[in-house]
This record gives C-alpha cells, sequence and structure tokens, in this order.
C-alpha cells in the first residue's frame, strides 16, 4: 500500500491530522497492507511522545481481552508493549531504533495471526471456534459491544520471543554514532533475532 492510499483510508489530507488513537488503530488493523517503509515514514510524521502514547493505549487494549488466569499472555504482551513503547520514544533520535521498531510490530502482528491457537467458546450455546490470538482479541472487542459474548481459552504452550526482549532494552538508547555498526543493530537481517 502505498502512501496515498493510506491516508485515504485513514481520512488525512496531511499527517498534522494524525492526532486521534482511532486512527491509530486503523492504522494497526491495515499494517499487513502496508510496506515497512511507508510504516516509517508514518511513525517519523508523529511525535515521539503521542507515537508511544499510542503504543501504550494499543497494547493496553489488546491487554484488556487476556483471560486473567493466562499470566504467561499477560507476560508477553506486557513485554512487548514495554520494548515497542520505549522504541517509539526514540523515533526521532535514532533511525535504527525506528528500523527495529517497525520489524518488531510487524513481527509480533504476525505472530498474533500466524495459526488458530485460542479457542473462542460462545456461551449462549458452547459451541467452539478455535482462532488466532489476533482475532480472539478482535471477538472480545466485540463482546465489549455486546454483539456476541466469548469465554477466550489460550492454550498452556504459547510463547514468543520474551527473552530476546527481555534482553533488548539496554540496547534500545545506545547512541549510534558511537558505536560499530554491528553493535548498535538490535536485529541481523540474515538472522532475525534480536542480539
Amino acid at each position: 500500500m502505498e502512501k496515498t492510499e493510506l491516508m485515504e483510508i485513514l481520512e488525512l489530507e496531511n499527517w498534522e491530522e494524525f492526532q486521534y488513537f482511532e486512527q491509530f488503530l486503523l492504522l494497526m488493523e491495515h499494517y499487513n497492507e502496508i510496506d515497512e517503509e511507508v510504516f516509517l515514514e508514518v511513525f517519523t510524521q508523529i511525535s515521539d511522545d503521542e507515537l508511544a502514547c499510542y503504543f501504550e493505549m494499543y497494547f493496553d487494549d489488546m491487554i484488556t481481552g487476556i483471560p486473567e488466569d493466562n499470566m504467561d499472555v499477560y507476560k508477553i504482551f506486557s513485554t512487548v508493549k514495554s520494548i515497542l513503547t520505549a522504541m517509539a520514544k526514540e523515533v526521532k533520535t535514532s533511525m535504527r531504533v525506528a528500523d527495529n521498531l517497525v520489524f518488531e510490530l510487524i513481527r509480533f502482528q504476525n505472530w498474533m495471526m500466524e495459526e488458530a491457537m485460542v479457542k473462542c467458546i460462545h456461551t449462549q450455546d458452547d459451541t467452539v471456534e478455535e482462532v488466532s490470538i489476533w482475532d480472539a482479541l478482535i471477538l472480545f472487542r466485540i463482546e465489549r459491544l455486546n454483539i456476541g459474548k466469548y469465554r477466550l481459552q489460550f492454550p498452556d504452550d504459547i510463547s514468543y520471543h520474551i527473552d530476546e526482549f527481555e534482553g533488548a532494552e539496554s540496547h534500545i538508547f545506545n547512541d549510534e554514532d558511537s558505536m560499530d555498526e554491528e553493535e548498535t543493530y538490535l536485529i541481523d537481517p540474515e538472522n532475525p533475532v534480536i542480539i
């Protein structure tokens, strides 16, 4: 998706009009249609404080859909929220951090949508549908709008790259000009994990 198409979807004439959380939600819903370069350009058009606030609100909204007895899932979302929000605060300071933010956001969104691993049980008739994490949290939003009523069951063995994220935070605020190129990258393009 080109930037002009994205602006039409968001109903923007210029990026100064991007100032509402609802616009950020719409942006996230179209993430798989947006090129990384466009994402990067969009994020650099928004102030770091606002971008960090949008990420925090976005993850807080998703976390409300996680059942209380799913601490592993909660930890995954809380950790990713912490790291991506910290990155968002440094987008204009470091292009390396900005690149990493876009990469890790897309990687996390893809993980949420990659397979049907959550059981959504409709409480009215106990019918069960297996959906992705992404779709399960969408169903939770529908429930909040009183369109349906669902009980979510996340798998016990759910996992994400939490160890990588927990070790990454100390690298976020490094001055890219004072370090070797190899050291300042959080992500190796040949082997895309946080190092």
